[in-house]
C-alpha cells in the first residue's frame, strides 16, 4: 500500500473564497447567504468618559443639574437661551445664573406649596419658552420626575383638554407647574364642560415665585433614577410614555455634543415642539429657539453673518427620510446661503430618542434605488427592477450607538442589504414603558431583548421600524467604508394587502403627486379594502375630478385597487406632537362617520 494513500491530513492548495463570504457566514450560516451581518455603529464614547475622569478635579459634574450649577458659578453671565418671535425680535433670554436661580425657586415652591416628595411625578404645562426649561430643571433640583405635556388650546378645549387630563391621570402626577394664564384656563367654566376641574392635582403658578433666597434642597440623583417621562401619542393612536434615566440623559448629551461639536460659543436655531422626543432634548441644549418655520427662516437670515451661527439644518421628518422633503427645505433656505449638503434628517424612536443625527464630520447622506417588490416581501433589497423606489439614508449614527438589522419573527441577525427590524444598543436607550399596570412583559420585549443566535448576551431595544444597512463606497472619519442605515417605515403601520406588505408613505406620496389640489393624504385598510383620505386645498368643484386620478395612480404605481376614496377639508387628517399621521384615529373617525367629507366614492 502506498503510504501517501494512508495520509488524509496533508495540506491542500489554498482555494479562493467567493466574493462576499465573510465571518458572518460561519456564525449564522445560510440566513445571511454568505454576506456580512447588517450592523453599524457610531464613534466610541469611551474616550469622552476617560477625559471626564481626568478633568473631574477641575469641574466635578455628572448630571444636568450639576452641569448647570457649575456653569452658573464659573460663567454666570453666559447667555444660554434666546427666544425669538415671528419678526426675529428677542422676547426672552436666560443666562446661566438666571436659569439656575429660577430653577432653585421652582424647586423650593414644589417642596413648600406642592408638598412633593422625591421621585413623584410633576406635570409641566407651558407654552414653548424659557419658563418650560426652568421648570424642568426645577423639578430635577427638587428630586421630582417632570412630565412635559402640551398645553390645551384655548379655542379648542373640548378636543385638547381631555388629552391633558389623560396624561395627568396615567402619570399619577401629584402637582402641575404652569403659568397664570393656563391656570385660569384649567379652572374656567369652559374647561369644566370637558373635564372634572375639581379633581385637578395641586396647581402651582410659577409666575408668582417668592423673591427671597430659597434654601438648598438639591439631592444628587443616582444613575438609575428616572430623570423625566416622555409621553406622546404613537402612530397607532396609543398614549405611551417612556422612562428616561439620568444616566441616559447624560449619555445622550455627551453623544450629541460630540457629534455636533456643540461648544459654548455655538448658536443653534430650533423649529421643533419641545414636548417630546428629540425636540425636547434639543430645546434643553439649544441657544436659539423658534416656534415656526417662518420664525426659523427669519432667525437664520438675521444671524447668518455671525461666524458662530451654524449653517447646518436638521429636518425632523415622519417615518422615513424623504428626498423631496430635504430638497424642498434646501430650496426654501437657499437665499440665505444654506448649502443643500447642510440639510439632513434625523432618526429616533420611542426606545431611543436619537439614533441618527448629522454632525460636523462624516459622509453625506446617500441615496439608493431599490426594488419595491423586495420591500413588500421582506427580502433582500435589490437595485434593479421596473418598480423603483428612491430611499435616502439616515444621517450619521450617534456616538455610542450600535444598530443591527434583525428578522422580527426569528429574532436572528440578517445580512447586508437585507430588510428587517432596526434594533439599537446604546447607553441612552429608554429604561422602559411607564404604565400604571406594570406590564413588565411589554417592557422586556421592547427594551431588553436579545438575539436568538450570533450574540445572545447583548441587550437590544426594538425600534419597531423596518430598515436595512448597506455598506457604501463613502469613507467615514476613521477611513473605513461607511455603513449607511436606511429606514423604510414603521412595522406597525404596514398594510397587508394581497399577501404583500405595503408602506402607507409610499401610497400617500403617489396620491399627493396625482393633483396639485391634494394637500395631504392618508391611507388605511377597512375589511380588506384600501381607503384613501385626501385633503382638498382647492375648490370643492375639483373633488369629483380627484377620484379617477387617485385610483389610477395607485393602480399604476402599486398595482392596488382603491376601495374607498374620501375627499375632506384641510386639517382633517390628525397629526400627533411628533409630526406623525394618526391613521388609526382617522380610521376610527371614518367608521364613526365623523369626517364630514366633501365627497366619498365607493368601489365595492
Amino acid at each position: 500500500m502506498c503510504p501517501h494513500t494512508c495520509v488524509t491530513n496533508l495540506p491542500k492548495p489554498r482555494q479562493k473564497q467567493p466574493v462576499g463570504v465573510g465571518p458572518a457566514s460561519v456564525m449564522v450560516g445560510n440566513l445571511v447567504a454568505g454576506k456580512r451581518i447588517a450592523q453599524a455603529a457610531g464613534r466610541d464614547l469611551g474616550l469622552i468618559e476617560d477625559q471626564d475622569l481626568v478633568r473631574k478635579v477641575v469641574y466635578p459634574h455628572q448630571y444636568l443639574t450639576e452641569a448647570l450649577q457649575w456653569r452658573a458659578q464659573t460663567d454666570p453671565d453666559h447667555v444660554l437661551y434666546v427666544l425669538l418671535n415671528a419678526k426675529g425680535v428677542t422676547v426672552g433670554t436666560a443666562t446661566c445664573v438666571q436659569l439656575y436661580k429660577r430653577a432653585e425657586k421652582i424647586a423650593a415652591a414644589l417642596t413648600e406649596k406642592g408638598c412633593i416628595n422625591t421621585g413623584e411625578n410633576v406635570v409641566l404645562l407651558y407654552p414653548p419658552g424659557i419658563d418650560l426649561i426652568a421648570a424642568f430643571y426645577g423639578c430635577l433640583y427638587a428630586g421630582c420626575v417632570p412630565v412635559n405635556v402640551r398645553p390645551p388650546h384655548p379655542q379648542n378645549l373640548a378636543a385638547t383638554l381631555p388629552t391633558v387630563r389623560m396624561i395627568i391621570d396615567v402619570s399619577k402626577a401629584g402637582c402641575i407647574l404652569t403659568t397664570q394664564n393656563l391656570m385660569r384656563i384649567l379652572r374656567s367654566k369652559e374647561a369644566a364642560a370637558s373635564v372634572n376641574i375639581k379633581t385637578w392635582p395641586t396647581i402651582i403658578d410659577t409666575d408668582d415665585l417668592p423673591r427671597r433666597r430659597p434654601p438648598q434642597i438639591y439631592k444628587p440623583p443616582t444613575a438609575e433614577m428616572i430623570a423625566y417621562l416622555d409621553f406622546s401619542v404613537s402612530t397607532t393612536g396609543m398614549l405611551t410614555g417612556v422612562k428616561i434615566s439620568h444616566a441616559a440623559v447624560s449619555a445622550l448629551c455627551r453623544s450629541i455634543k460630540l457629534q455636533c461639536e456643540l461648544y459654548s460659543s455655538r448658536q443653534i436655531a430650533i423649529c421643533l415642539d419641545p414636548y417630546c422626543g428629540l425636540g425636547f432634548v434639543l430645546w434643553c441644549l439649544a441657544r436659539y429657539s423658534s416656534r415656526s418655520p417662518g420664525e426659523l427662516l427669519v432667525s437664520v437670515a438675521q444671524h447668518a453673518q455671525s461666524e458662530s451661527f451654524p449653517m447646518n439644518c436638521v429636518v425632523i421628518a415622519e417615518e422615513r427620510p424623504r428626498l423631496a422633503l430635504t430638497q424642498s427645505f434646501s430650496k426654501l433656505f437657499k437665499d440665505v446661503g444654506l448649502s443643500s449638503r447642510a440639510v439632513s434628517t434625523a432618526f429616533g424612536s420611542r426606545v431611543n430618542l436619537a439614533v441618527c443625527l448629522q454632525g460636523t464630520t462624516g459622509p453625506d447622506p446617500c441615496t439608493v434605488y431599490v426594488d419595491m417588490k423586495s420591500l413588500q416581501m421582506l427580502q433582500t433589497v435589490k437595485s434593479f427592477s421596473e418598480d423603483i423606489l428612491t430611499i435616502c439614508s439616515s444621517t450619521k449614527i450617534l456616538p455610542g450607538v450600535r444598530v443591527i438589522i434583525v428578522n422580527p419573527e426569528t429574532r436572528g441577525p440578517l445580512g447586508d442589504s437585507h430588510l428587517g427590524e432596526v434594533w439599537v444598543n446604546s447607553p441612552h436607550n429608554a429604561s422602559g414603558y411607564y404604565t400604571i399596570y406594570g406590564e413588565e412583559g411589554l417592557q422586556a420585549d421592547h427594551f431588553n431583548t436579545k438575539l436568538s443566535f450570533g450574540d445572545p448576551h447583548t441587550l437590544w431595544a426594538r425600534t419597531g421600524y423596518l430598515g436595512f444597512v448597506k455598506r457604501t463606497e463613502l469613507l467615514d472619519a476613521s477611513g473605513d467604508r461607511h455603513d449607511a442605515l436606511f429606514v423604510v417605515g414603521s412595522l406597525d403601520e404596514t398594510l397587508e394587502l394581497r399577501g404583500l406588505r405595503y408602506h402607507p408613505i409610499d401610497i400617500e406620496t403617489s396620491v399627493s403627486r396625482a393633483h396639485r389640489s391634494i394637500a395631504e393624504s392618508a391611507v388605511f385598510t377597512w375589511t380588506n379594502l384600501l381607503v384613501v383620505v385626501s385633503e382638498l386645498c382647492g375648490s370643492e368643484q375639483d373633488a369629483l375630478d380627484l377620484v379617477p386620478l387617485i385610483t389610477n395612480v395607485v393602480l399604476e404605481e402599486h398595482h392596488l385597487i382603491v376601495g374607498v376614496v374620501v375627499i375632506v377639508d384641510p386639517g382633517v387628517i390628525p397629526i400627533n406632537s411628533r409630526g406623525e399621521k394618526q391613521r388609526m384615529h382617522l380610521r376610527d373617525s371614518f367608521l364613526a362617520d365623523q369626517l364630514d367629507p366633501i365627497y366619498v366614492a365607493y368601489n365595492m
